[in-house]
């Protein structure tokens, strides 16, 4: 065995493909440096075809002739540390994903290597083309595509198309050398670097030049005195200021007046805030600071507006006397500036923000700032969980209860399992904390769980009230408002103080029906109904995107009783302008926060003073904080109600109680209206008495009867496919793979497969299996996934597996 010849193992982006998933062994080059962490390109498949792929060891090998060799480098430093790569390994057997899915994680979005592939058709077969030369309608489909297209198109332009995916066609047309197939890499996501001009003569000599040539050449005399008052500037900021051109400056640098240096500069706009002090921790805040040690998890149970966010502060500080780093995780984009805010008064130019609501450019520079270890604090949504900390102290949670944290596409990771694993791996303290946290954590970390039951500053809880619309519609008041909700938003209105009202959909109606036959109007690629959206006058689906004109007749019987039914905050926008003409309101929801800074900029505009009312979704339930507002609204509480979920009551119970603690956190004293068809229900009458010891005891004991988490494991087998008669034969055979011959040990239950609450997204069925256990079966669920693996293209069906 050659000991100078390296190879390495490489996990090779495999397209989701789970049966080759595996690491590839591929010989290193004499001239390239190799060790894990990097990325690079190498030939794969019988194809050769150039992909993207991770070293995770380099090794001896054993029989380097019959290897193939890297093809090229991608990074010139390893972006992933072995410790970044053990977490990927446990991504990857925690959620049935591939080892390239789960290693991509741990680097920023848009640095991975994409080609721009183009489909061209054969300038000698453009004459005539026979449908008897395709044997499938969907080759047909592709040529015909491209006689209309001058011969040319995009993969991606087909695939939206044709709306399936346009790859096989396109292989078996490049076989029959109808088509060729062109392929173009994209530059993946870098530094930016700029070029900045500064003066290198001595003062002396520039103020000769000026007084011998400054009339003969203005444009010159411009540039050194802009730079002689400003020391440095950008070349593009110089120029324009000076109105000059590029060859003046280049002539200045030339006589050795100006020297130009180029280098890497950060694509964020730091945020402008004064510097905040250390505030005085009560005595509950002291105590709960206090029983928080260096390791471990905790779970801090604090009723809103209690000052949890001072608790993290101070811990974060902690952490860094220590000389290491945190991370702060929220749930949603709209929480980050306010969290961004007080963190950047408090740790300034250490802080480093990671969320989709960046650019790709600014993500990256975010990344590669902490990554460098110039960021001490790390804030951002679910995928900051990953941000390339190398000295974790500490990793922070908040509003831990919300299922946002849980990612819905592959690898749908729990960002809360990982926290977990990452202050486990590092020696680091994880605490999770909210005013509702979800029942199976407090069950999980009794013992370890510290509360928090008074309001900063000793401001009192606002008080809740009780709407029963039932006796509103039996006084004849049909509006979307109570008599005395619209009474408390006017004398708020009055008064200068700020509403919030809370509304759980988008959209204007939550379905359009005809009132003679029935009729519901559907999406034809999903199972489910149609939202109108009043903005564009059309009909949507909120799961694909479909959209339609809105019918005046009814398809099914002709007729014009055509009706717009339920509410969305599109619809509860108009009635709040109809009753309330003078108040000044904003919408917040997924469509009116689309555009960058959408969320920041309704939130400043909110808090200066500039609308009256904050009408929102979800988005407006939890962590702001704003004085002015004295009354929170919720105008139909019974859509959570009815959720599908064992933990309804769960997510019903939090959602009330969060946006409830929005009310009265200033000098005045709040009032919480919720509007509902069961006022007499629990979960409501417990929310309004904000009480959530209450609402623990009562949910546990549901639980331990009904057999639900904390008491069991609850695990998802979902399988997908075009064919229904397919999905529900392969959803029976897994099924029957667990019960045949008794249970497997540790599995309590296995319930019939069914068709998903959506039974069809984007012209997929959807059928599931739930399974109960009380161990952990991990190895029996990766034998189905692995035995799923290599029949998925006989079955064709795809399975996913939900912890």
């Amino acid at each position: 065995m050659d000991c100078s010849v390296k190879a390495a193992q490489i996990a090779v982006n495999t397209r989701g493909v789970h049966a080759i998933d595996k690491f590839f062994t591929y010989l290193i080059p004499e001239s390239m440096e190799v060790v894990p962490g990097m990325r690079v390109t190498v030939p794969f498949g019988n194809a050769n075809r150039m992909t993207e792929g991770f070293v995770v060891k380099v090794v001896i090998p054993e029989s380097p002739s019959e290897l193939k060799t890297i093809h090229a480098l991608l990074d010139q430093e390893p972006l992933c540390d072995e410790k970044a790569i053990q977490l990927a390994f446990w991504v990857r057997n925690r959620y049935f994903c591939t080892y390239f899915e789960a290693l991509r994680l741990m680097l920023p979005p848009g640095t991975g290597l994409k080609y721009k592939e183009t489909v061209i058709l054969k300038e000698e077969n453009r004459v005539v083309l026979e449908q008897s030369t395709c044997r499938s309608a969907v080759q047909w489909a592709v040529i015909q595509f491209l006689l209309e297209n001058e011969g040319i198109s995009t993969v991606t332009e087909l695939n939206q198309q044709l709306g399936t995916n346009a790859r096989p066609s396109v292989n078996a047309l490049v076989k029959k050398d109808l088509v060729s197939i062109s392929r173009k890499k994209i530059l993946p996501t870098r530094e930016k670097n700029q070029t900045f001009a500064s003066l290198c003569a001595e003062s002396e000599l520039i103020s000769v030049y000026l007084s011998e040539y400054g009339a003969k050449a203005p444009v010159a005399a411009r540039i050194l005195e802009l730079l002689e008052a400003e020391g440095e500037l950008d070349v593009p900021q110089l120029l324009d200021s000076a109105d000059a051109g590029r060859s003046s400056l280049n002539s200045l640098v030339e006589k050795g007046f100006v020297t130009l240096e180029t280098r890497a500069v950060d694509r964020n706009v730091p945020m402008v805030t004064e510097q905040e002090p250390k505030k005085e921790l009560t005595e509950e805040q002291k105590s709960v600071l206090k029983q928080i040690g260096n390791e471990g998890e905790y779970l801090l149970c604090g009723v809103t507006g209690s000052g949890k966010t001072e608790v993290y502060l101070q811990l974060i500080e902690r952490v860094m006397e220590e000389g290491k780093q945190a991370i702060m995780l929220v749930p949603e984009i709209s929480l980050t500036p306010q969290t961004i805010r007080r963190f950047c008064a408090r740790f300034g130019d250490g802080v480093a923000v990671l969320h989709s609501g960046l650019s790709l450019g600014e993500r990256f520079d975010s990344w590669e700032k902490i990554r460098r270890g110039e960021a001490k604090v790390v804030v951002g949504a679910r995928s900051a969980v990953f941000a390339p900390v190398k000295q974790l102290g500490a990793i922070i949670i908040d509003e831990q209860n919300e299922d946002t944290y849980t990612s819905e596409q592959a690898p749908r990771y729990d960002a809360r399992e990982v926290a977990l694993f990452r202050v486990k791996q590092s020696g680091g303290v994880l605490l999770q904390a909210s005013a509702t946290p979800r029942v199976q954590d407090v069950y999980r970390l009794r013992g370890r769980v510290l509360y928090m039951g008074t309001r900063y500053n000793h401001h009192a809880l606002p008080q809740v009230l009780i709407e029963d619309m039932r006796e509103e519609l039996k006084n004849g008041n049909t509006t979307i408002f109570s008599n005395r909700m619209a009474r408390e938003i006017k004398k708020n209105l009055e008064r200068g103080e700020q509403t919030i009202l809370f509304v759980n959909r988008r959209g204007h109606s939550t379905f359009v029906s005809c009132r003679s036959c029935g009729y519901t109007f559907e999406c034809p690629n999903c199972s489910i109904s149609l939202k109108y959206h009043s903005h564009s006058g059309r009909l949507m689906c909120h799961y694909c995107g479909y959209m339609q004109p809105v019918s005046q007749k009814c398809p099914e019987c002709g007729s014009q009783y055509v009706k717009l039914f339920g509410l969305g905050t599109q619809r509860a926008e108009e009635e709040i302008a109809k009753h309330f003409p003078d108040a000044k309101l904003l919408r917040m929801d997924q469509d009116t926060t689309v555009k960058k800074s959408a969320h920041q900029k309704m939130l400043e505009q909110f808090a200066k003073g500039e609308a009256d009312i904050l009408l929102g979704t979800q988005m407006v339930t939890k962590g702001l904080d704003f004085p002015n507002v004295t009354l929170v609204g919720v105008l139909a509480a019974d859509m959570m109600l009815n959720g599908e979920s064992y933990d309804a009551y769960e997510e019903t119970f939090s959602r009330l109680t969060q946006v409830f603690g929005r009310a009265g956190r200033g000098e005045q004293a709040g009032l919480a209206l919720v509007q509902t068809y069961q006022p007499e229900h629990q979960c409501i009458q417990m929310a309004a008495k904000q009480d959530y010891p209450a609402f623990y005891k009562s949910e546990i004991r549901m639980r331990k009867t009904l057999g639900y988490p904390p008491f069991v494991s609850l695990i998802t087998l979902m399988l997908t496919g075009l064919s229904d008669s397919a999905v529900r034969k392969e959803a029976y055979y897994l099924y029957h793979s667990f019960t045949d011959g008794g249970l497997p040990p540790g599995v309590e239950m296995v319930l019939n497969p069914v068709p998903c609450g959506v039974a069809r997204i984007n012209r997929y069925y959807r059928w599931q299996i739930m399974v109960k256990c009380r161990e952990d079966i991990t190895d029996l669920l990766w034998q189905i996934y692995d035995r799923h693996s290599r029949y998925q293209q006989k079955t064709k069906t795809y399975l996913s597996i939900y912890r």
